[in-house]
Parts: structure tokens; sequence; C-alpha cells
């Protein structure tokens, strides 16, 4: 019988772990990737998955870990020191870090693929992502996930934009030679499918059985998700065009600390006559545990996104997956999930070119308010949202034919296994492609390597040479002797400090103070990297030495 570590897929795919947000606030970004990474672990099939993280993130990785089957291994990142050893399939990095994958491959011997799947793409900041990607030369063999077709077109775009604009100002030729694939987000269709009893999930948000009930779930933020107040206006004129039906809206999401947007819909429900039947959760710890049963709960999910923040959107297809209808507006990554006529229907959006000042503006003082402002000046047709809606109410059987279609669509196209087995072919197909044809490393990141020595050595009196003798002082004497001790709560937490390699030092310096002649820092070094293959091995005993003389343990002696 074979073992299971016989059974594991021989490749390895390379991955960084990082750690959540911690203001509370539900973003949709770390939940796509949380949701990549448990998805990989549980129905990837071709790939073992090597997770690198700090120190400090080992409780966090422990419990994504449990669902592994042993196919996953965590590790420290300073491990990549030896990135040879891990002979990767390819490296994948689910923050869209344009940087440091390129980077620790520049130090392998062996080619292997670089992917990365972006998230948001409109912050300024982008802009510089998308310079370091340039500048660091990917292969043909390197690809870009994009989450959407409107994400794939604006993320074009944006590399074109920095290109054209550097290469004209710099003389440079910088082009993005990678590929573009197109693979969206997914949701866990066994966590979000349709309910059973539907009784259930009412009763949890106490809401009326009979009740038509419409839902947005996402962050409450008018500066940079959606602005909720034209959506009261059209629920508004649906409860006035049904007086004889219990119609509620629910709004479900986190806040940042001080928006208050949340506040702000009640407000405007209760000015339009409809506060009692508006509900507005603010509070995640009400409705994110049974986030699926607020989905059942529902019949008509609805989402007029305005903000060019978003690029894919999560809520629509875990709304699919529980076979509620979708309402949405006809924008970015909605336009390829909803099925206009089919699960749902999407809402015409009409935007202008008059964005020319803020873009402008952006390059000096760049503010959240920039994201509002352009949202402000995209209309979402509000009376089409309310005749879907309508119809959606006065149909029953197209309401049901559209929660079988999408459930069937989630499953098709938004699981996780045919998700993952898509970006398992990708990672295969490259790292073929890579072996068939390696080109020279490429090493555009080697400008952002510093050169702390040659850059700042100047600031010190001057430098320690090889030929400097040391000696212990009296009070490394009493070290050695056990009379005094090294501050062991800081060395613990010293990374980089080996208690191991401060022993061998003081031994060595120890056994020539026994003989009464010093050592020179060349001898020290000699002795103690024999058969050293790190090529930083010299400047670690190095470092170490200077500690010592630092805290008063080792002094150098003159003539």
């Amino acid at each position: 019988m074979s073992s299971l570590q016989d059974e594991l897929p021989a490749s390895a795919v390379g991955m960084f772990h990082h750690a959540p947000e911690q203001d509370g606030v539900v973003v949709g970004r770390q939940v796509a990737v949380d949701g990549f990474i448990e998805g990989l672990l549980r129905h990837g099939r071709r790939h073992r998955i090597a997770l690198f993280h700090p120190e400090r993130q080992r409780p966090r990785g422990d419990g994504l870990l449990q669902d592994g089957a042993g196919r996953a291994i965590r590790h420290d990142r300073r491990e990549l020191a030896k990135i040879d050893d891990f002979r990767f399939a390819a490296w994948h990095d689910a923050q869209f870090d344009t940087f440091t994958p390129f980077a620790l491959r520049a130090r392998a011997r062996a080619p292997y693929p670089v992917t990365l799947v972006h998230h948001t793409l409109s912050y300024r900041e982008l802009l510089h992502d998308v310079l370091r990607l340039l500048l660091a030369k990917p292969h043909r063999y390197d690809a870009l996930v994009c989450t959407s077709r409107a994400a794939q077109r604006a993320l074009e775009q944006l590399i074109a934009h920095v290109a054209g604009r550097f290469n004209e100002e710099h003389g440079t030729q910088l082009g993005y030679r990678g590929r573009y694939e197109l693979i969206p987000l997914a949701v866990d269709v066994d966590r979000y499918r349709p309910a059973d009893d539907r009784a259930e999930a009412r009763a949890r948000f106490d809401l009326e059985e009979d009740a038509f009930v419409l839902l947005w779930v996402g962050r409450l933020s008018l500066i940079d998700k959606a602005d909720l107040l034209p959506l009261v206006q059209a629920f508004a004129a649906l409860r006035a065009g049904n007086p004889g039906r219990a119609l509620r809206l629910v709004c479900a999401g986190t806040e940042r600390p001080g928006e208050r947007f949340g506040a702000a819909v009640a407000d405007y429900a209760s000015h339009l006559g409809v506060g009692d039947d508006v509900r507005v959760i603010t509070d995640g710890a009400r409705f994110m545990p049974w986030k699926e049963q607020l989905y059942r709960a529902a019949d008509v999910f609805v989402s007029p996104v305005d903000n060019i923040q978003e690029t894919f959107g999560l809520t629509p297809i875990e709304a699919m997956a529980c076979g509620v209808p979708q309402v949405v507006s006809d924008w970015d990554g909605y336009r390829d999930t909803v099925v206009h006529g089919e699960t749902g229907f999407l809402v015409p959006t009409v935007w202008a070119g008059c964005q020319g000042e803020i873009s402008a503006g952006a390059l000096l003082s760049e503010s959240p308010y920039d994201h509002l402002a352009l949202a402000q000046s995209v209309a979402v047709d509000m009376r089409a949202l309310v005749a879907h809606v309508q119809r959606l109410i006065d149909e029953p059987a197209l309401r049901e034919e559209m929660a079988r279609r999408s459930r069937r669509r989630a499953e098709e196209l938004y699981a996780w296994p045919p998700v993952i087995a898509r970006y398992e072919a990708l990672w295969s197909e490259l790292a073929d492609e890579a072996r068939r044809a390696p080109e020279p490393q490429r090493r555009g990141t080697s400008y952002a390597t510093p050169d702390y020595g040659g850059c700042f050595g100047h600031y010190a009196s001057r430098a320690l040479d090889e030929g400097a003798l040391l000696a212990l002082s009296p009070l490394g004497r009493e070290l050695v002797r056990g009379a005094a001790s090294l501050p062991g709560h800081y060395a613990a937490a010293w990374q980089h400090l080996e208690l191991g390699l401060l022993k061998r030092v003081l031994q060595g310096l120890a056994r020539a103070d026994a003989t009464g002649a010093p050592l020179s820092l060349g001898r020290i070094l000699s002795v103690l990297t024999k058969g050293a293959t790190e090529p930083g091995a010299r400047d670690a005993v190095t470092r170490h030495v200077l500690f010592l003389m630092k805290y008063g343990f080792v002094e150098e002696r003159t003539g």
C-alpha cells in the first residue's frame, strides 16, 4: 500500500500567505483570497501547495490548512533563501504583488512561470504596480489572471497607458510579453445552495414568510462600493406600485469606522416613508456566519454597483449559487456573471467623458472621494430596475426558472472545482512552456536590491576589516564562565541572531584567550564558514561578531 506522501503530486505551486485586515470590515479581496486557498486545498489535484508566511501568522495558517489532506506545506518565508530546493512548477500571487514573485524567481536556477491575479484596479498606486511589473520583464510563460472581460480590458489599457507614458518620457521600450488569462472568482456551492425550507432562513432574520424580499449584500460604502439611495427610491416606487403586497428591502454589509452609510440608508428610507420596510444590518456578527441563509431568505438579489473599484463582484454569484435571481447593474464583471433574461437582469448604466479633472488632480492628491465623485456621475437606470423587479414579483414561474438556471450556472462556472481545474491546467501548460523554451533569466528587479553597505557604510567612523584583532573582554570572560548572560529576551526575538553561532564565536575566542593571542576577524570567518554554501555566510558571522562587540563581550585589540 502506498503512503499518502507517495500519492501526492510531485510538483509544487508556491504562494505567499497574507494576514487578513484587522479593522472588522469584510473586504471582497480577502474573501476571494481565502476562498481560493481553501478551494485549492480541497479541489486541487495536480499540485502540492507551498504556503510561505511570516512566523507571526502561524496560528491562522493552522486553521486554513486543516482540509489540505497533506497537500499543503507551511513554510517560513526565510526558507526561500534556498529557493531551488522547492523546484516550483509555478508561483502564484493572489494579491497582485507585481514585484516580489519576480525578484524571488531571479534567484532560482530553473525557470518556472509566475501567475498573478488582480483585485481592484482603479487606485493610482496600481500604476506603480504596473510599472514594477514592466520593469520585472515577465516572460511569455507568465500570466496575468483576469477575473472578468471588463477587468482584462481595463488591465490591458492600464499597462498600455503606463508603458506608453514611461517609454515616451524616458526613451525606453518597456512592454508586457506575458499572457492574459480569463478565470473567474468562485464560491463554495456546497455552502451557498438553495434552501430546502426557506422558513428557517426567514425566521433567523425576522422576515415574514409571505413577504417579497429584495436583498443587497456587500460593503456598505458610498465612497467605494455603491450608492444605495437610488435603490431605496426604486424600492419606494415598488412599494407604492404594490399596495397589497408585503415588500421588504434588506441591506446587509459591514462599514468602515466612521462612515455610517448604513444609517444614511435607513434615514433616507424613513424620509421616503418606507423606513419600516427597509432593514439595514451593519453588524457582521449578525449575518456573516449565516450569510447563505440571508440569501435563501431573499426572492431577488439587487446590486446597483456604480463604482470603478469593483471588477468582478462575488455577491451576485453567491446569490446565483443559492438560486436567487439577480437584478444588477450592467457594469464591469457583473456583465460576465449575470445572464440577462436567464439568471436575472442587467440594468443599463450611463457614463460620459467627464473624468479629466479628477484624473489630473489624483497625480498630486488622490483621495478616496475621487471614486465617489466618479461614481456619482454614473447613472443606473432605476426605472429599468423597477420594471425588472416588478416582472419577478408578477411572474413566479419566471422567478423559479431563473432560480434553476442560476444554480446550474453557478455549479458549472463559478464553483471551486472547475475554477481550480482551470488554474491547475494553466500552471501545467505554462510550466511545460518554460521547460521547452527557457529564456535567459530576466533580472529586471535587481535595481530594488538594497546596497546598505555601499550606500550607508560611511555613516560609521570606520569599517572593521578582516585584519582586525579581536579578543574576549572581561565581561566576555564572565559570559563564558557563566557569571554573565546574553540579553536572552532580546536575542530570542531577533530573527537574524543564531545563538549557536554566537556560542561558536565565543568558544573560539575563549580558546584563543587561553593562549593569550587574539584572533583576527578573517581567521574567525575562515573557520566558521568552512564548507558553507550559503552566499551570505561570511556576512552572517561578521554581524554576530559585531553584536558581541556592541554588548561589550568582545573588544578589538591594537598592535
